[in-house]
């Protein structure tokens, strides 16, 4: 597609915009452009690939650079069981009522159940293999937070999951969206997850983090 002088590549999402009343084809119409410019996309931040065990993952000194962090979570813990929640707080922030979260859940046989917790210390929003797994599976997680860096609104994230367990049921088969808020209006410049039972990540569990203009 060409605007202008400008031939976009395929695939891209072009945005039309327009101040009110102003007509599509007016010359001063103006396009948000997604996915082309060099300055925008998917910037990786972070990235953390487990060679042994480890109690907690921390990404620090966030740069304030970007309008939303995404983190993308492949987890295995030790615990015995199929499954293993994931904690996340920021900044080193873990006072009591300073997090809320929610998540909605399902599995093969079951349509799905929510959870809320208001005024907690931390916020679960991930769920991750565990060592009653089958061997190699890790849950995977994508974490997304708008407007980390502003300083004018507490922070708000949405989270989806899912993971396998050993397969031997429908039940094995998870998957959740998870929502949380953290009550601070400070830029978020660090990241701390935990794994609710445990003790340890495994090896082989990945933690990436990217930044999105």
């Amino acid at each position: 597609m060409t605007i202008g002088d400008k031939t976009f590549p395929s695939p891209f999402n072009i945005i039309p915009e327009a101040a009110s009343g102003q007509a599509l084809g007016d010359p001063t119409h103006f396009w948000t452009i997604y996915g082309y410019n060099a300055g925008d996309g998917w910037h990786l931040i972070s990235e953390t690939v487990l060679g042994g065990n480890a109690a907690s993952i921390t990404f620090s000194s966030i740069p304030d650079d970007y309008r939303t962090l995404v983190l993308n979570i492949q987890a295995r813990t030790d615990r015995a069981a199929e499954n293993d929640t994931i904690f996340v707080n920021y900044n080193g922030d873990s006072t009591d009522g300073h997090y809320d979260w929610l998540w909605w859940r399902c599995n093969g046989i079951s349509a799905g159940d929510i959870g809320v917790a208001r005024a907690t210390t931390t916020m679960a929003l991930s769920n991750c293999a565990a060592a009653n797994s089958t061997g190699n599976n890790f849950g995977i997680s994508e974490i997304t937070i708008p407007g980390y860096a502003r300083n004018d609104r507490q922070k708000q994230a949405y989270a989806r999951t899912a993971r396998f367990g050993n397969v031997a049921s429908d039940a094995d088969l998870y998957y959740s969206l998870r929502t949380g808020r953290w009550r601070d209006t400070d830029p978020i410049t660090s990241i701390l997850l935990v794994p609710q039972t445990g003790p340890n990540f495994v090896s082989g569990s990945i933690f990436t983090l990217y930044g999105i203009n």
